[in-house]
């Protein structure tokens, strides 16, 4: 008599766990999530006149493994920056350095304009999100004030961003 209440016992349970387990089939599946993405950075800079003839501009940027790489800029220039991997980090500085020898004159006219646009799309390139900044760096020097204005501006456009993917969308962080 114990055994069969055992076996009752049992058998209740077991009945009750299948049938619990199987309440839900008739709900949709959460969808996994997406980590088929990829972020692009377009920078695109034109330096002024001055800026090219009185310095050496570099372009300074954390690519999608991870290595920073560094390229002269010596006119307009554009790169694109893809990241794949997430979470990362990312960023990019256009600094100078005043040549050698230059003669700056009564005035310069230094600065950049710039154009960052991100772009953000999935395995079947479908765009999930864009932006854009656009702006410049413009400024008069006078000749005398030239050294002290390099001491203080050799970066002149500096970004840093931080990006995690969450239910299948990228999260940005600037800093």
């Amino acid at each position: 008599m114990k055994t069969l209440r055992l076996l009752s016992a049992f058998i209740a349970v077991f009945l009750g766990v299948t049938f619990a387990s199987c309440g839900g089939d008739d709900e949709p599946e959460t969808p996994p999530v997406n980590n088929n993405l990829t972020v692009n950075y377009k920078v695109t800079i034109t330096p002024t006149e001055d800026e090219l003839r009185l310095c050496d501009l570099t372009f300074t940027y954390i690519e999608g493994e991870g290595k920073t790489l560094s390229e002269p800029v010596t006119g307009n220039y554009e790169k694109l920056i893809s990241y794949t991997k997430f979470p990362c980090n990312g960023g990019f500085i256009l600094s100078r350095v005043k040549k050698s020898d230059v003669v700056v004159g009564e005035k310069a006219k230094m600065g950049v304009d710039y154009k960052i646009t991100r772009v953000v799309f999935n395995s079947s390139d479908v765009v999930l999100q864009t932006k854009t900044w656009l702006n410049n760096t413009h400024i008069t020097i006078g000749g005398d004030k030239f050294d002290d204005f390099m001491a203080k501006n050799q970066n002149i456009v500096t970004r840093s961003f931080s990006m995690s993917v969450e239910n299948g969308n990228v999260n940005f962080t600037e800093k």
